[in-house]
């Protein structure tokens, strides 16, 4: 995952932040200070909201083809 990249929210996230898209757009990639390593900066629903790196597991598990098939 890199800046710029358009990502399928997890439900989970959606609906603790009450967001009603689906998408969001990774913004930047904020460094932390403890062992979790980093956060990213993802902008959806018109405003920017924080997510821990572990979003990339759900990306990375929901990520299709270019087929739009899921792999």
């Amino acid at each position: 995952m890199k800046v710029g990249d358009l990502i399928l929210l997890p439900p989970g996230f959606r609906q603790h932040w009450g967001l009603s898209s689906k998408w969001g757009v990774l913004v930047e990639k904020i460094p932390r200070q403890d062992y979790l390593e980093y956060d990213w900066k993802i902008f959806a629903d018109n405003r920017y909201i924080n997510a821990i790196h572990q979003i990339e597991n759900y990306w990375l598990t929901n990520k299709k083809n270019k087929n739009n098939i899921p792999t």
